[in-house]
């Protein structure tokens, strides 16, 4: 496992050059980024660093790119340091990030002492602080409207917000003096210490405090940055992304939540982390459902519910007599995927980073590599997945969503998926759908998953050039997915086709990382969870799934 030293971070970035406007402009974002999302992980030495180059940096930066940095580091912006030195930024700049920014109570408090009067003025237009918060801000109202009286009193040419704030808000071309320098190198210092004393007083005892078992909900904006929720702890959640993978040990979520967001799927039973700076730290589950527009069909979000983990769902060392009775090979393997994940989140994270080129260029050499492992990782997500529901399926802890589906609407989704799977192995599946199907008696989100295993079990065993036939038909009671076999199942006997070893290309490099026997005792059990059965014949395999009765149809309609 690789570990990310954000000390090393901050140091690589310090020494880069920033001769030219670009340079300056890159180093700028780069350590507003790295401060924004791993400021309390960084010693306190290279952040004084970090702010006194930014210092450096800020009159030869342009007042609209340090504006695109708040505002692009807004949302997810936790650390105080920061929070203050870009509120103590000119007006455009400093309103761009305090209008967003989402910091707790106790670090609103913390903050509005250091800030500058015209920090405290844009606060003071929000509505969605604490109580507290905006008492801390009226008590400071009498001095900084004095101070702006005072200002204007002195016949300055600026409004009264800019005479308050002259002293660290002017734009010159030249570099910063070396005495200058100094001297917000020392005020900086001075801002991290008394950010480090604050931190040093309270953290222990809200570490100490008994953790909040109380579900919350949330919801995200079309970005999958968290933007609103019910708990108290708000600081703790908001901000954060369900569209990126956490490396392990921060805040954010696992990389099954962000695969699933990129295609607008329903995320079910994700995992949340959360550090150990409220009583919401440590692990949560969470289910989310996207939202439309009901005008235009656009994407808004995600709203989520989140719990904590139920026994079983988080992986922790077992105890001897567990291992020898108590606990089921299900349970095991959970336990065992979840242990999987949280590396491979960490690996598919920091490609995406590199990609991303947020430390900066990067050769097109080292992206392809990160491309690759970004698709490979996202391969294994889906093998863990898989794993993950034939463990709930043999430990009894399935759980099967009520709902319907249009069998149409199904296979239209299915589309590009099934496609994606056919193109690589170079086989065609052709599905006969006929008109005015009955909807399918099961949950949308299940019977996706399951139809989609089925039939990509079946292509992925095509032989390159083959065109595989099926057919959806109603009869009675259930819609069957009758599909041909494959030319390589031809003649293979069922107790074959199901040891869980067999798959007809064995070990060759392109083969399917699952077996075809997993996959289709996976599809069995799948769908005798959800109401439906798969049958093995000579020359063809049925998965039939129930239909929702004409009564109950009939009743639907208006």
């Amino acid at each position: 496992m690789v570990f990310v030293r954000y000390d090393d971070m901050i140091d690589t970035v310090l020494r880069a050059g920033t001769a030219n406007p670009n340079q300056r402009a890159i180093v700028w974002s780069q350590l507003s980024d790295l401060l924004a999302q791993k400021g309390s992980e960084i010693s306190q030495s290279y952040v004084t660093a970090a702010l006194t180059r930014l210092s450096e940096l800020k009159p030869l930066v342009p007042v609209a790119h340090r504006t695109g940095a708040a505002r692009a580091i807004a949302r997810r912006c936790h650390f105080v340091p920061l929070v203050a030195f870009y509120g103590g930024d000119t007006a455009p700049v400093a309103q761009a990030l305090l209008s967003d920014v989402q910091l707790t109570d106790e670090e609103w408090l913390t903050f509005i002492p250091l800030t500058t009067p015209l920090a405290r003025m844009i606060l003071r237009e929000r509505r969605d602080l604490g109580a507290n918060v905006t008492r801390a801000l009226h008590a400071f109202g009498a001095i900084d409207f004095r101070l702006a009286d005072q200002g204007a009193a002195q016949g300055t040419n600026q409004s009264a917000n800019q005479s308050v704030y002259q002293g660290t808000s002017e734009e010159r071309a030249a570099p910063v003096k070396a005495q200058d320098a100094v001297l917000q190198g020392t005020q900086i210092s001075e801002l991290v210490r008394r950010i480090e004393e604050y931190r040093a007083d309270r953290l222990p005892q809200t570490v100490g405090a008994e953790p909040l078992d109380t579900p919350f909900r949330f919801e995200t904006g079309a970005d999958g940055i968290i933007n609103w929720t019910n708990s108290p702890f708000r600081g703790a959640v908001i901000g954060l992304s369900i569209a990126e993978p956490a490396f392990d040990g921060e805040s954010g979520t696992d990389a099954y939540s962000a695969g699933a967001f990129r295609q607008r799927a329903t995320i079910e039973r994700a995992r949340l982390y959360l550090e150990d700076s409220s009583r919401l730290g440590g692990d949560w589950r969470f289910d989310a459902t996207p939202y439309f527009d009901q005008t235009t069909g656009q994407f808004l979000g995600y709203k989520a519910n989140a719990r904590r983990p139920r026994p079983g769902e988080t992986a922790k060392p077992l105890s001897s007599d567990k291992i020898l009775g108590s606990v089921t090979f299900g349970e095991s393997m959970r336990q065992l995927v979840h242990e999987l994940r949280t590396p491979l989140n960490a690996i598919s994270g920091f490609a995406q980073m590199i990609d991303g080129q947020m430390f900066g260029p990067v050769p097109q050499r080292y992206r392809s590599m990160a491309d690759e492992i970004i698709v490979d990782s996202d391969r294994l997500m889906g093998i863990f997945a898989d794993l993950d529901l034939a463990a709930r399926l043999d430990s009894d802890s399935f759980k099967q969503d009520s709902g319907q589906v249009a069998v149409d609407r199904l296979i239209d989704d299915l589309a590009d998926e099934l496609d994606h799977v056919s193109d690589q192995r170079d086989v065609r599946l052709r599905v006969h759908l006929p008109e005015h199907l009955p909807p399918a008696d099961v949950d949308p989100h299940q019977a996706r998953r399951l139809v989609a295993r089925f039939l990509s079990a079946l292509v992925e065993v095509g032989e390159p050039g083959e065109t595989i036939n099926g057919t959806i038909m109603a009869t009675g009671a259930d819609i069957r997915f009758a599909v041909d076999r494959p030319a390589s199942l031809i003649g293979v006997d069922t107790p074959t086709l199901l040891d869980p070893g067999y798959s007809p290309e064995g070990d060759a490099p392109d083969a399917a990382m699952l077996s075809l026997g997993f996959s289709l005792r996976l599809v069995i059990n799948f769908a005798k969870a959800v109401g439906g059965r798969l049958d093995i014949s000579d020359k063809m395999l049925t998965l039939t799934l129930p239909a929702v009765s004409q009564a109950r149809r009939d009743t639907r309609t208006p």
